[in-house]
């Protein structure tokens, strides 16, 4: 996916987050903020916002000696979502649909707003699941995405951010009960960014109990296949579907081809809506529109 004038804004606040959540001197916040207006101004507008994202987070890791700044963030919000865990287990077993309200659940972790921990309120995010649970999604093709798991054997499930995992955790162990024979291989980033996923992520929250993790290889916030590794561009070839979780991940693979490939995600600018369809902070399921035919 293409950048455009729109994504400017998006990616200067992301600097100048992210200088805030590694704790950077006022002086090197604004270095690092110049420094990334000066590369995007200089991107054309062909450029992926995810590789832009990627170039701001290697400049800010100049004005910090720790290479996984924000490892204590992502531990965090894992911890937190892990104490909701119970509760929201609870509720899923009360459905008359538990695959879809899993569904539901995995993509409302996409709502909640992953920043400094003082920031973070678990009443509010076990109240904002609760709200998604209830709201219809914007584009629905989880009718196709489970018929096509009930026929295949191997699912590729691409990771977002730290946190919202272990709702992905959730959503993984049911699709396990309902489709027994399926495989399930789970993404992270290959090297620590922002607040993405990592291997380390994806065992403190037992995602590796149900599913084996693999490196893509690249530190971008998103999947680039270009820059991905050789082991992760053949999972994306021999798993028969593809579930890429959050909006960097359709920003990097909207382009992709192949009609296996489905996106979970909350719309949070209205350049993706114009894309996809879908109504300004509306919840997607979303199979791929362009396909190999």
């Amino acid at each position: 996916m293409e950048s455009r004038l729109d994504c400017i804004p998006c990616l200067v606040k992301q600097a100048f987050n992210i200088g805030k959540l590694i704790h950077l001197s006022d002086h090197n916040k604004e270095k690092l903020l110049r420094e990334a207006i000066q590369y995007i101004g200089k991107q054309p507008f062909s450029t992926k916002a995810p590789l832009i994202s990627k170039k701001i987070w290697q400049l800010a890791l100049r004005y910090t000696p720790d290479n996984d700044p924000m490892r204590s963030i992502r531990k965090y919000y894992n911890q937190q979502m892990l104490k909701l865990e119970p509760e929201l287990m609870k509720n899923l077993s009360t459905s008359q649909k538990p695959l879809h309200a899993a569904l539901k659940m995995a993509i409302a972790g996409n709502i909640i707003d992953f920043g400094a921990p003082h920031s973070f309120d678990v009443d509010k995010a076990k109240q904002k699941i609760s709200e998604t649970l209830k709201t219809p999604l914007s584009v629905d093709d989880s009718t196709p995405l489970f018929n096509k798991l009930a026929k295949t054997g191997k699912l590729l499930y691409i990771g977002d951010n730290c946190g919202e995992i272990v709702l992905d955790k959730i959503f993984i162990r049911e699709l396990k009960n309902s489709f027994p024979n399926l495989k399930i291989t789970f993404a992270v980033r290959g090297a620590p960014v922002i607040n993405d996923v990592i291997a380390e992520d994806a065992r403190q929250v037992g995602i590796n109990k149900y599913a084996s993790v693999i490196s893509n290889g690249d530190d971008a916030p998103s999947t680039l296949i270009e820059k991905t590794s050789p082991e992760f561009k053949q999972a994306m070839r021999s798993h028969q579907v593809i579930i890429a979780k959050g909006q960097g991940n359709f920003e990097g693979l909207s382009e992709y081809p192949g009609e296996n490939l489905f996106f979970l995600f909350m719309s949070k600018c209205q350049y993706i809506t114009e894309l996809t369809g879908s109504k300004l902070y509306g919840l997607l399921c979303l199979q791929n529109r362009i396909n190999t035919h």
